[in-house]
């Protein structure tokens, strides 16, 4: 939960420096969002 709590403050942080890089962040926090909800639950 650490680590997913710091990779998500790292992405919303380039969001905010770069509009060009949010939707590929989106991707990736979707996914990784998709990834922990089906192995962790």
């Amino acid at each position: 939960m650490i680590i997913t709590g710091a990779v998500i403050y790292v992405y919303t942080g380039e969001i905010k420096n770069s509009g060009e890089i949010s939707i590929v962040a989106g991707l990736i926090l979707t996914f990784v969002y998709y990834l922990h909800e089906r192995f962790w639950v």
